[in-house]
């Protein structure tokens, strides 16, 4: 039971046509991006370098676990449409 079209019947989101690969692509793009180079730009800052490693080490953490978290949400909702 399902509630996506079937393939070929037009109705399907656009994002759903693209091919596979370019799909794995943006997904691997998306983490890599918000979930590795993202807390390293920001702990590399100044007022990172010059807080105590608790703080620095705290933000780099929750930084991680948000942009993880949206990452998650997004390949949900993503699935649920039929996206991915």
């Amino acid at each position: 039971m399902t509630d996506a079209a079937p393939s070929g019947s037009g109705s399907e989101p656009r994002l759903a046509r693209l091919p596979a690969p370019l799909k794995a692509a943006a997904i691997l793009v998306y983490f890599g991006v918000a979930a590795a180079w993202l807390p390293s730009k920001v702990l590399q800052t100044t007022t990172m370098s010059e807080a105590s490693s608790w703080v620095a080490d705290t933000v780099g953490v929750v930084i991680w676990l948000v942009a993880v978290a949206v990452g998650f949400v997004g390949l949900r909702v993503a699935q649920r449409r039929g996206i991915v």
